[in-house]
C-alpha cells in the first residue's frame, strides 16, 4: 500500500513539474518573448534549453529611370532607386551609391535623395537623383550606370550593401537631309525617279524645284510623332500624327516649289515627340540656299558672215546649294 501511494506521488510531481514548463513557455510567446529555438542535445525531464533566433540583416535596391531618352546637352535623365530592408533587423543610416560608367561622370549626377534615413525589416522606400547629359553622352549613345544601397543593422556598426543594380537611358537623335533634284523632268524627281538628287543644281527661272527631305532615326529608341517644316515650302510640311521611326529607319517627303524665280533659303527641321505625346524633344534642321545664276544663251549673228556681230544675252536660272545637315 505504502509503494503504492509513494509512486502516486511520484507521478503527480512529474506531471506538475511538467505543466509548469510547458505554461511557462507558452506565457513568454504570449507576451511577445524574443523567438526561440529547442537544442536537442540538451537534457533534463522535457525541459529543452531554449536560445534567441539569430539576427540576419540584409538590403536590395532596383535601379531605374522615369526618362526614356535623351536628345540634347543639358537634358536631364531622372533616376529613382526602389530600397527595400529584406532582413529581420531594423536598418539606419541608409544610402544610395551611384556609379557612372564612362564617358558619363559623377559631377554631373544629383545628390541621391532617400525619405527615410531607417527601414523597418520588410519597409522600402524610393530615392531619386538626377543626372545631366553632357556633349559625351550623346556621343556615346547612352548613359549608363549602377547603383548599391547600404544600410547599419541595430547594435552593429558595420552596414550590409546590396548587390549592384543598373540602368541604361538610351539617346534619341534624328539626321535630316534635303536635297534638290538636277532633272527637269518631273518624273524623275518623284518617289520613283531617277533624279539625280544633289546638292546643288541649275534651274532656269520660271521652272519647278523638287525638293527632297530624307528623314533618319540615328538614335538609340524608336522615335514617335516625327514632322518635317518647311517655312518656305508649305507643301514639304508632313503631319507628325502618322509619323513614327525604329532605330535605323527613314523617311522621305517629296515636295516641289513651282515658278521660282527669285532667291531664297529653305530651312527644314524634323521634329519628334516625347513619351505620351509631350511636346518635341529633339529636332534636327538643314538649310538649302537657292539663288539665280546668270547663263549665258547662243549668239545672234547679223550681216555677212565675214563680219559677225554677237549681242550676247542672258537670262536667269536658279541654283540650289545644300547645307550640311545639321543632328539632334
Amino acid at each position: 500500500m505504502k509503494t503504492r501511494n509513494k509512486s502516486a506521488r511520484w507521478l503527480r510531481r512529474t506531471v506538475q513539474a511538467g505543466l509548469a514548463s510547458a505554461l511557462s513557455i507558452v506565457g513568454l510567446v504570449a507576451f511577445g518573448a524574443p523567438a526561440f529555438t529547442h537544442d536537442n542535445h540538451s537534457g533534463g525531464a522535457g525541459v529543452g534549453n531554449f536560445s534567441e533566433g539569430a539576427v540576419a540583416p540584409s538590403i536590395t535596391v532596383v535601379k531605374s529611370s522615369t526618362t526614356p531618352s535623351y536628345s540634347d546637352v543639358g537634358d536631364l535623365v531622372n533616376y529613382e532607386f526602389l530600397v527595400t530592408n529584406t532582413g529581420n533587423v531594423a536598418l539606419s543610416g541608409i544610402t544610395v551609391n551611384d556609379t557612372q560608367d564612362a564617358p558619363a561622370v559623377g559631377a554631373d549626377l544629383s545628390a541621391v535623395t532617400c525619405p527615410e534615413a531607417t527601414l523597418a525589416p520588410g519597409a522600402f522606400e524610393t530615392c531619386t537623383a538626377a543626372y545631366s547629359v553632357a556633349q559625351a553622352d550623346l556621343n556615346a549613345g547612352s548613359v549608363s550606370d549602377s547603383a548599391t544601397a547600404s544600410g547599419s543593422p541595430s547594435n552593429s556598426e558595420t552596414p550590409v550593401t546590396s548587390l549592384p543594380s543598373t540602368a541604361t537611358v538610351p539617346v534619341a537623335s534624328i539626321v535630316v537631309v534635303k536635297q534638290v533634284c538636277g532633272s527637269e523632268v518631273a518624273t524623275d524627281c518623284g518617289p520613283s525617279g531617277a533624279g539625280p538628287w544633289t546638292g546643288r543644281a541649275d534651274i532656269p527661272a520660271g521652272n519647278t524645284a523638287y525638293w527632297r527631305i530624307t528623314v533618319t532615326n540615328a538614335g538609340e529608341i524608336a522615335l514617335q510623332g516625327v514632322a518635317v517644316s518647311d517655312p518656305v515650302v508649305a507643301a514639304c510640311n508632313s503631319s507628325a500624327s502618322t509619323t513614327a521611326l525604329a532605330v535605323g529607319a527613314s523617311v522621305s517627303i517629296y515636295c516641289s516649289s513651282p515658278d521660282v524665280t527669285t532667291a531664297l533659303t529653305n530651312v527644314a527641321t524634323a521634329t519628334f515627340t516625347g513619351e505620351h505625346g509631350t511636346p518635341p524633344s529633339g529636332s534636327a534642321e538643314v538649310s538649302v540656299l537657292v539663288s539665280l545664276a546668270p547663263v549665258t544663251q547662243p549668239s545672234t549673228t547679223v550681216g555677212p558672215a565675214t563680219s559677225p556681230a554677237t549681242s550676247p544675252a542672258t537670262s536667269p536660272a536658279v541654283t540650289a546649294a545644300l547645307a550640311p545637315a545639321v543632328t539632334g
